[in-house]
């Protein structure tokens, strides 16, 4: 599908929620979907080696770099929100997708030289900084052009957030057979993180020539951006303040903010420690399985307002607050307590948790930018971003102490 087709900008505090709809024609959906898919590529298939790189680099490395990774790229969240205006918007795409692209590279080949444990952690976390740090960047680029643009360009940027979840597992599966049955011995682990990190830095690469041959050309993704630079040095253009502007937003901020709050105190902590209701998995398949069923239904989730699935700003909140509801779930399921013992019931219980969060992260997110006026769309769409950010970050925070008080 071209990119080379107009979006409708309209999304102005005179945009009512009943306005916002998601039917309209002629929108490059492949272009804000590949731009999601980007936003998030990299992270997604670091985390998928990352216990590779530990036996590499250094003892405890998934602890401090998840932490790391956490705080970095809220601070490059906070970056954008006070200081974005002041920076190219099409520069920090170019910049960001070349730097993560040659930190994805840089991980396994690091790896390759089997660092001692102190340089091995040392750069090994500068390079997770890095990855934090321009992986904010990117997605707040992302959220704030779709923000502007429409609520279909929204819609599908979440979307193609969630869908590059589902590609790193079955690859990096796939390569291991291959390698397996090429009788590489014991390079298998270091071919498949250098085959698959390298495929993601690869398409992290492609999306700058396409940004800047295809989506950018669009007619409203022009006027987007324009808009974005015409507020560059000057705060007299916009209405508001950006605090003003950041208040307006904070209400579908916060519940952004808990539903990814709620969704990492459990995920992925407690399906990692499930077990199946009978033997035969291959060793961390089940857990791995139960992870990708959530990736899968997030997705779902995310296309739930394509298919007509509404939400209004009360429920929102309701649905962001509800889904705390179905922690105990989890827990119960750890500890195999009558019916949740069986595999069924633990699919089930992962398909919704997963669907709600897709479903009410992406109406939020479509409705946050509508709350300000057209020229603010894009300081309230970084605004967004980071609430979401840090309720993973805080999220994480609160598994790792469960982790740590639990027996």
């Amino acid at each position: 599908m071209s990119a080379k087709v107009e979006l409708e900008t309209e999304t102005t505090m005179d945009v009512t929620q009943s306005e916002i709809k998601l039917d309209k024609p002629n929108q490059p959906i492949f272009g804000f979907l590949f731009f999601g898919v980007v936003g998030l590529l990299c992270f997604n298939y670091f985390i998928q080696v990352q216990f590779y790189l530990e036996d590499k680099y250094a003892p405890d490395f998934v602890f401090y770099a998840n932490i790391l990774y956490g705080l970095s790229n809220n601070v490059g969240q906070l970056i954008i929100i006070f200081y974005g205006s002041k920076l190219s918007f099409s520069n920090r795409i170019y910049s960001s997708c070349i730097v993560l692209a040659l930190i994805l590279i840089a991980f396994p080949v690091l790896a390759a030289f089997d660092p001692s444990d102190s340089i091995g952690m040392g750069f090994g976390l500068l390079l997770v900084f890095g990855l934090g740090f321009f992986n904010a960047i990117i997605q707040s680029a992302g959220f704030g052009l779709a923000g502007i643009c429409s609520a279909k360009a929204m819609e599908y940027f979440s979307l193609g957030q969630a869908v590059c979840g589902l590609v790193p597992w079955p690859m990096i599966i796939g390569f291991r057979a291959i390698y397996t049955a090429a009788g590489v011995g014991s390079a298998v682990e270091s071919a498949t993180a250098f085959s698959s990190l390298g495929f993601a830095s690869l398409i992290t690469l492609l999306f700058v020539p396409f940004y800047k041959y295809q989506l950018s050309q669009t007619d409203a993704v022009k006027k987007a951006i324009d808009n974005i630079e015409s507020t560059k040095d000057s705060a007299v253009i916009r209405h508001r303040t950006k605090l003003e502007i950041i208040k307006s937003t904070l209400p579908l901020a916060i519940s952004v903010w808990f539903v990814l709050f709620v969704t990492f105190i459990v995920f992925p902590s407690q399906p990692a420690k499930w077990t199946p209701s009978f033997s035969g998995y291959p060793p961390n398949f089940y857990a791995n399985m139960m992870i990708y069923v959530f990736q899968v239904f997030d997705v779902v989730g995310r296309y739930m307002p394509a298919w007509g699935v509404n939400l209004g700003m009360k429920q929102i909140k309701i649905g962001s607050a509800a889904r705390i509801l179905l922690i105990p779930l989890f827990f119960l399921a750890t500890y195999n307590i009558s019916f949740f013992a069986n595999d069924i019931t633990k699919i089930v219980i992962m398909a919704i948790f997963a669907a709600t969060n897709g479903l009410v992260v992406t109406w939020a997110m479509i409705r946050g930018p509508s709350q300000v006026d057209k020229d603010e769309a894009d300081v309230a769409s970084y605004t967004m971003s980071f609430f979401l950010v840090n309720g993973i970050f805080f999220g994480n925070m609160i598994a790792l102490i469960i982790k740590m008080v639990s027996p």
